[in-house]
């Protein structure tokens, strides 16, 4: 599923409220600096951007809340290679390019590849006993084929073992998942001031289309992004979400931390977002996210 992201800064979240490690101390430059880490053999300085300056203003923050300046990824629709499409820090700009980026310095950090520290720090602990970034045995035969706009079926981008994207699918169950957005709501094994600081806003992101001036009704009064969800703002009620689509699935989740109310809709093919809408008018008519996608289709 095309739902990585919560599940991804969790991650060094982990890693962070274990640790000394400060989520924005300093530079990654200057923590490949201080451990002695050179740009080649997976430096989190990419070979592509080590001679721009602004490299050094990527901090573990920026890389996590999708401000690295970066493309989504380098080779969009062209063999380019990865170059700062903004300032550093200046603003949201969704990138997998920006989450690989933390998952090579993460690794680095550590010295433990980044499913490792995935499978002790977040899943085996939250009994997510299905749920993986790249290929394993035990996925064989349990794999939702996805299939395309056409009606096709297809195989699916299954990552080779022990080479994950971590901006790209997550292979999980609908039941692994929940499981890990209550642990998430609950902030389960984070220090007190790390959960803080996971629940706090880090940066306004754009309006989606429908929600542009003139807005549609149905359209969250802000849209803001933590350290992991997709914040919606709907007059006195907060929603935290993640959805995603990729050739052939689309996925969506969200829940109110508040009330614990919340929904799982995955599907595997490349017109699910009208799948799940129709899911939606169904079981949770009446919620905000319903009338926030209701919003978008008509646009």
């Amino acid at each position: 599923m095309p739902l990585p992201a919560p599940v991804m800064i969790a991650i060094p979240l982990m890693v962070i409220g274990s640790t000394c490690w400060e989520i924005e101390r300093s530079t990654l430059a200057s923590y490949l600096r201080e451990w002695g880490i050179e740009r080649s053999n997976l430096s989190p300085v990419d070979a592509d951007i080590a001679d721009d300056p602004r490299h050094r203003l990527l901090t573990p923050r920026v890389a996590l809340t999708h401000q690295t300046g970066f493309p989504n990824w380098r080779n969009d629709g062209a063999k380019k290679p990865l170059a700062f499409i903004a300032e550093p820090g200046s603003g949201f700009t969704y990138s997998g390019e920006g989450y690989e980026h933390i998952r090579r310095f993460i690794a680095q950090k550590t010295g433990q590849p980044f499913e490792t520290l995935a499978d002790a720090l977040v899943f085996k602990p939250s009994g997510m006993n299905s749920t993986t970034y790249s290929e394993r045995p035990w996925m064989t035969g349990r794999i939702a084929v996805p299939m395309d706009r056409d009606g096709a079926h297809k195989s699916p981008d299954l990552a080779s073992t022990g080479n994950p994207n971590a901006a790209d699918n997550l292979f999980v169950t609908v039941a692994d998942y929940a499981v890990f957005m209550i642990s998430a709501v609950n902030n389960e094994r984070l220090p007190a001031d790390i959960a803080r600081e996971r629940q706090r806003i880090q940066v306004h992101m754009p309006a989606a289309d429908a929600c542009k001036v003139p807005a549609t009704d149905g359209c969250p009064t802000s849209t803001d992004f933590n350290l992991g969800w997709t914040v919606y703002q709907f007059d006195e009620t907060r929603i935290l979400s993640n959805s995603g689509m990729e050739w052939g699935e689309f996925a969506l989740v969200y829940i109110d931390p508040v009330t614990r109310k919340g929904m799982l809709l995955f599907t595997n093919g490349g017109n699910g977002v009208r799948v799940a809408m129709d899911a939606l008018a169904i079981f949770d008519f009446d919620s905000p996210v319903a009338a926030y996608g209701r919003a978008q289709m008509r646009k």
